[in-house]
């Protein structure tokens, strides 16, 4: 917060929820949320990413869509939108804003929805034959990391994909520009997961798994990421740099 920020007191934020990424079988109901913190007065909109038109301001919903309904918890902290009867279009970024007047900014809360063709028997989809991941073991301090899981299932295959860094689950971060996204081919009972992280720094370095989510045990498969600083290996070999 910069000093002319202080000065207008407590400001909204939002706060980082455990699920930023939904995958919903089509024709069933998504529910995204956001929970912003010290709302007051402002006024808090769902808007899709890219579109400039509001889908609603407060409590209103400004689109035509009649699947398209917005509410808050009982207790009023987290504020939903609701998809009922969801479609493949309805894939995408959503974003959650707050607009502050007073300084003319707005804080935005982004969450992504995936909507993929249901199993055969939800909840109980034949765990997938195949499980890989495919990207380099190493990548330069500043460039892009990007891995991709693929999950080929016997009969179907699964309900979801969640990635891990050493042992947490990680979720689209635009901050930090870390994106996950998902894509169903139907054809050849296939999920893909894409990781992509811009700018890789030294903390991206670790472990990455990426776990199926069905209705049985999810399967895994990890990899070893390594990220190299090579202006650090260049000043060696130039004896720029020495060690006592």
């Amino acid at each position: 917060m910069t000093d002319h920020e202080k000065g207008y007191g407590v400001l909204p934020s939002f706060v980082e929820l455990k699920t930023k990424n939904y995958t919903v079988a089509i024709g069933t109901t998504a529910i995204l949320q956001c929970e912003p913190e010290n709302l007051g007065t402002h006024v808090l909109t769902w808007t899709r990413a890219g579109e400039k038109s509001p889908i609603s301001v407060g409590l209103y919903v400004f689109d035509s869509n009649p699947r398209l309904t917005v509410g808050t918890d009982p207790d009023e902290k987290r504020w939903n939108l609701k998809i009922i009867d969801a479609h493949p279009q309805d894939s995408g970024i959503y974003e959650c804003k707050v607009f502050i007047a007073t300084l003319r900014k707005q804080i935005v809360y982004r969450v992504q929805l995936n909507v993929i063709a249901a199993s055969p028997m939800p909840g109980h989809s034949t765990p997938p034959t195949v499980v890989t991941v495919q990207g380099p073991q190493s990548v330069d301090v500043g460039s892009n990391l990007e891995l991709t899981c693929n999950a080929t299932g016997r009969d179907d295959a699964p309900h979801d994909i969640e990635w891990y860094k050493d042992g947490k689950e990680i979720n689209s971060n635009y901050e930090r520009d870390l994106i996950i996204k998902n894509y169903y081919i139907e054809r050849k009972n296939m999920l893909i997961s894409k990781l992509r992280i811009g700018h890789a720094g030294m903390r991206d370095a670790g472990w990455y798994t990426c776990r199926t989510v069905n209705g049985r045990d999810g399967l895994t498969h990890k990899v070893r990421i390594s990220v190299l600083d090579g202006r650090y290996y260049q000043n060696i070999l130039t004896g720029q740099w020495s060690f006592l």
